[in-house]
């Protein structure tokens, strides 16, 4: 057994021994809670890495005009409270010469969010990712999410979605393009 496999049961147990103190549930009920509770959080903390070709552009295939990519499912996790946020993406993106396969974008947004982060990084990551990969004339990215930390904290005044954006390029520069875009955001 080695140094991590050691951490990860000292750790069950300490997580069991916490909901023993708290809650009305017998030891070995709350280890096997423990254990799949730290069984999920380490496989969304996975830290796959991104493909550095994650965004091969398709052969013989341009455009010159905005996409729009509309309602990308994700789950994150809060690096403030270690709880889950969840939402949907929207992209636009303003091609030069180079685009990529829907599906790309869906895997893009399901490895960035396999992380400890804010919203706000989230987004930009997101939006620099797309804009480096295929060198596009502008990238702007909206994310709404519902974070379970304001559920949990503030029951009766949780906020009920948070919706942050980023661009780049021409979409931080043109207001009307951004306005565009976000009327075709579902």
């Amino acid at each position: 057994m080695d140094n991590k496999d050691t951490s990860l049961e000292l750790t069950q147990e300490y997580l069991a021994e916490f909901l023993y103190e708290t809650v009305d549930l017998p030891k070995d009920e709350l280890l096997n809670i423990a254990k799949k509770f730290l069984d999920q959080i380490s496989k969304k903390l996975s830290n796959e890495p991104l493909e550095e070709t994650i965004f091969t552009s398709l052969e013989d295939a341009s455009h010159t005009q905005p996409i729009y990519v509309n309602g990308l499912k994700f789950v994150s996790l809060c690096k403030h409270h270690l709880m889950p946020y969840f939402g949907s993406v929207n992209i636009a993106v303003l091609p030069k010469n180079k685009i990529a396969g829907i599906s790309q974008f869906n895997k893009l947004v399901e490895v960035l969010s396999n992380s400890l982060s804010l919203q706000e990084e989230l987004t930009k990551n997101i939006c620099n990712k797309i804009n480096d990969a295929l060198a596009a004339d502008g990238v702007y990215v909206q994310l709404k999410a519902n974070h379970l930390c304001s559920e949990i904290k503030n029951n009766n005044n949780a906020v009920s979605e948070i919706i942050t954006t980023f661009a780049n390029g021409v979409y931080e520069l043109d207001f009307n393009l951004r306005t565009e875009a976000t009327l075709n955001f579902s």
